[in-house]
């Protein structure tokens, strides 16, 4: 049986002009203070749990006593999002140069792992939000992005051309082609 989804687009994700600069913003969508984690699904929180033993070397010291203590994961009603250290930064974040970076990305990266990270991080700006049988692929607007906006002017690509690999992981190409193409 085959489900069909549907799959409704802020217009921001198709013309708003985007482009990481994490030089400028040193990762400061994995550090947010005071906010949830990342959004995560039960498959990756299974994919992580197999994987824990691999990343705790590169896991900093007290994020791993967070871990420890109250697992790397947390529920807000009906959702899931990574565990934060104080209210803060990803609990799999470790900061080297100034910088925010992500323990799955180092550990993929170093073919040590075959998770890249959560897909929620992989899509950010884009957020996901499901309503009935309707997903809702909006923009997260963040002032500590506005370099990725002055830059995606500068490469002109859109937020859904900047995260087109995301994007693919989570609807496949074809939903992928129809959204750019539909646009």
């Amino acid at each position: 049986m085959e489900i069909k989804r549907k799959i409704l687009i802020d217009n921001a994700v198709l013309k708003k002009k985007f482009y990481c600069d994490i030089e400028k913003c040193k990762g400061a969508c994995c550090t947010l203070e005071g906010t949830l984690g990342a959004p995560i699904k039960d498959e990756e929180i299974e994919i992580i749990e197999g994987i824990l033993g691999e990343l705790s070397n590169d896991i900093p010291k007290r994020s791993m006593e967070e871990i420890l203590r109250r697992g790397f994961w947390e529920r807000s009603g009906t959702n899931k999002y990574i565990n934060t250290v104080g209210g803060n930064e990803c609990v799999f974040v470790y900061i080297e140069e100034g910088l925010a970076k992500c323990v799955f990305q180092k550990a993929h990266k170093e073919g040590r792992i075959n998770f890249k990270k959560p897909v929620s991080c992989e899509l950010y700006p884009i957020r996901i939000t499901r309503s009935g049988n309707k997903e809702i692929l909006k923009y997260d607007y963040l002032s500590e992005c506005n370099s990725a906006l002055a830059r995606g002017e500068k490469e002109d690509t859109t937020i859904i051309e900047f995260v087109k690999e995301a994007v693919v992981r989570e609807f496949g190409e074809e939903i992928y082609k129809k959204i750019v193409v539909g646009n």
